[in-house]
């Protein structure tokens, strides 16, 4: 749960991967956008990993672990500053003048063309004091034995503030699932192991956001308890009304390759301006093709070798062939390295796009 108000991308970056067990010493993380603006976001039945591609997604950055182990978060404006604002090295189709590739693969890009971006985006309402959630069953608990229920609310996409269960206003319990026999209410115990300040609590609080784990207890000695209500209340719960859109358009990209649509549905931005720069860093990046090559370069020089330690993911490089004719700067995008187990030769693979 991120109950804060103005949470950059690296906050919830920070957040996600202190959930997600990973360490704080191997994190490299940019400052990025503020997503959220206002009240709570939530991340319920969601993997780590699908948190946070939504992330990157919406920052229009990019999120990987580098060849070191370092977990880095780039922002929609990494690539432009820096050391990225400059060739780090010239890469010709001539193994006379190092460094050099070998082999070389060409696609103009127009597939990932995008040139009408709908960012849609939610911004939830507080309705306060709620029961959010409600037990349909009568299980039965017997005698000194316990029960713990997945509670998740329905009706909100937040809830946060969970009170402890009251007896006999929360939870009830009896003798006979038809609560007509002996009234076992006292005997019952309810507890909510892992909310704040529980026996299970944590600091990434596992199950908060949408609801709760909730145990109960049965402590009569010899009677088996039937649970004829269990019910949890917050003292803040939000809904989410209709969506809103924020849409940007390119007309000249959209003359010239047809309608190229994409949506992001937010799962993280709360605000119009988050939503506008969203979508029109995107638009930027992906309105015209933008060629992608794919490069060999072999361990056949020290100039080469020196590449294929030294480059990482964003580097810009400057890729010169004579055919096809192309003479232009790159971002690295991906990168593989392979070795002959015979002779022990090294070969990289360089996927670079255009700058």
């Amino acid at each position: 749960l991120f109950n804060q108000r103005l949470l950059s991308t690296r906050t919830i970056a920070n957040g996600i991967l202190t959930w997600a067990g990973f360490s704080a010493n191997y994190r490299r993380l940019d400052a990025g956008s503020t997503l959220v603006n206002t009240e709570p976001r939530a991340l319920w039945r969601v993997t780590a990993g699908a948190a946070l591609d939504a992330l990157a997604e919406e920052e229009n950055g990019r999120i990987y672990v580098d060849g070191r182990g370092y977990f880095r978060l780039e922002d929609s404006a990494h690539r432009k500053s820096g050391a990225h604002a400059t060739a780090r090295a010239t890469l010709r189709d001539t193994r006379a003048m190092a460094p050099y590739f070998s082999e070389l693969e060409w696609d103009e890009g127009k597939e990932e063309v995008e040139n009408s971006v709908v960012f849609r985006y939610r911004l939830a309402e507080n309705k306060g004091l709620q029961e959010i959630w409600r037990l349909r069953d009568v299980p039965a608990i017997p005698a000194g034995q316990s029960r713990d229920f997945l509670a998740e609310s329905g009706n909100y996409d937040v809830v946060d503030a969970i009170r402890l269960p009251v007896a006999t206003t929360d939870y009830t319990a009896n003798s006979r699932s038809d609560g007509k026999g002996t009234n076992l209410t006292g005997s019952i115990t309810v507890t909510l192991p892992y909310a704040p300040g529980g026996s299970l609590a944590r600091p990434s609080d596992t199950y908060r956001g949408r609801g709760t784990i909730v145990r109960v207890a049965n402590g009569h000695a010899s009677s088996t308890a039937y649970l004829t209500l269990l019910r949890l209340r917050a003292d803040r719960a939000y809904q989410s009304p209709a969506p809103t859109s924020y849409r940007a358009e390119n007309a000249a990209s959209r003359t010239a390759h047809g309608l190229r649509a994409a949506t992001v549905e937010c799962r993280f931005i709360d605000n119009y301006e988050a939503a506008r720069l969203g979508a029109e860093a995107r638009l930027s990046e992906r309105r015209n093709p933008r060629a992608r090559l794919t490069l060999a370069i072999p361990n056949g020089s020290g100039a080469n070798l020196t590449q294929i330690v030294h480059r990482v993911l964003s580097d810009r490089v400057r890729v010169v062939s004579s055919y096809p004719d192309i003479d232009g700067n790159f971002f690295i995008e991906g990168m593989e390295l392979s070795a002959e187990a015979r002779t022990g030769e090294l070969t990289a693979r360089w996927l670079v796009k255009e700058a």
